[in-house]
C-alpha cells in the first residue's frame, strides 16, 4: 500500500508529470495517520465515505495510486509487445479494491490482455485482515479491536460474514472448515473486476484447499460470477470427490 518511492518510480513519476515530492510527503503522512492517529469514532464509519475522505486529505497518496497504475500498464503493454501474436497475456491480479493498491487497472491493462484472472483464494483473506489488524493495534493501541476489523472486513471486502471478531480470532482456516467468507463478498469482486474490464474477460481463480462442501460452494460461486469461466490451483489439495464436484458446479 506504500510502495514504491525508488529512483525508478521517481523518473517515471517525472515523465508522466507527476509531483513526486507531494506522493512522499502526503503518503507518509497517511502511513503516520494510519500508524498512531486511528480513532474508534473513524473506524465506525463503515461507508465509503470515511475512505474517500481519508484519501482526499492526502491527495499526493492518489496520485500514488496512479503511478503504479500506469507503471503496470507500461509493463503489461512492454509484455505483450515482446510476446510473439499468437500468445496470448492474462495477467493475474489480485481482486477489488486491493487491485488497487497494487496497480492494476483493469480498464488500463484491457488493451493489452486476452483475460484477466482473478484470485479468490479465501483462505488467505482471514490473513490479509490479520497482518494489517495486529500492525494497526500495536501502533494505535487504545482501538477497540472489534471495530477495528469490523472496519478492516468492510473497506477491504474481505468477509461479508455476519458478528464481531477480534484479532486473535481472525486465523487461517482447518483444511475441514469452510473458509469465512460469504458468497456475495466472492461474487461482488469478480463483478466488480468485470466492470472496470469491459470486453475482456475476466476468470475467477479459485482454490483447491478446503473441505468438499466448502469448495463446491466456493467454484460454484466463482464459475456462475465470472461468467462460467472459473481455473482451480493447487491441484494437490484435490481429490477424486472434489473433481466430481467441480463436474457439478460447472455443469
Amino acid at each position: 500500500a506504500f510502495l514504491d518511492f525508488s529512483s525508478h518510480a521517481e523518473q517515471s513519476a517525472g515523465r508522466y508529470g507527476l509531483d513526486f515530492a507531494r506522493m512522499r510527503r502526503d503518503s507518509g503522512a497517511l502511513y503516520k495517520k494510519l500508524h498512531g492517529g486511528l480513532t474508534n469514532a473513524l473506524l465506525r464509519e463503515r461507508g465509503s465515505q470515511a475512505v474517500l475522505r481519508l484519501f482526499l486529505a492526502y491527495p499526493g497518496y492518489l496520485d500514488m495510486l496512479r503511478l503504479k497504475s500506469l507503471m503496470a500498464a507500461d509493463l503489461i503493454a512492454a509484455f505483450r509487445k515482446a510476446l510473439p501474436a499468437d500468445k496470448e497475456l492474462m495477467p493475474n491480479a489480485f481482486p477489488p479494491p486491493l487491485a488497487q493498491l497494487s496497480g492494476m487497472d483493469f480498464a488500463r491493462l484491457a488493451p493489452y490482455s486476452s483475460a484477466f484472472s482473478v484470485k479468490l483464494y479465501t483462505m488467505h483473506w482471514p490473513m490479509m485482515l490479520r497482518f494489517w489488524a495486529e500492525q494497526l493495534v500495536k501502533a494505535n493501541p487504545g482501538l477497540d479491536q472489534r471495530l477495528l476489523v469490523g472496519a478492516l472486513e468492510h473497506w477491504l471486502e474481505l468477509s461479508g460474514m455476519p458478528g464481531e471478531r477480534r484479532v486473535a480470532e481472525v486465523r487461517y482456516p482447518e483444511p475441514d472448515e469452510p473458509h469465512p467468507v460469504s458468497d456475495a463478498a466472492m461474487r461482488d469482486k469478480i463483478v466488480a473486476a468485470q466492470a472496470a474490464a469491459g470486453e475482456v474477460p475476466v476468470i475467477a481463480l479459485a482454490h483447491g484447499y478446503g473441505s468438499l462442501a466448502d469448495f463446491r460452494r466456493r467454484v460454484k460461486v466463482a464459475y456462475d460470477a465470472a461468467g462460467r469461466r472459473v481455473w482451480v490451483n493447487r491441484y494437490g489439495y484435490l481429490s477424486n470427490a472434489k473433481l466430481g464436484a467441480m463436474g457439478d458446479a460447472c455443469n
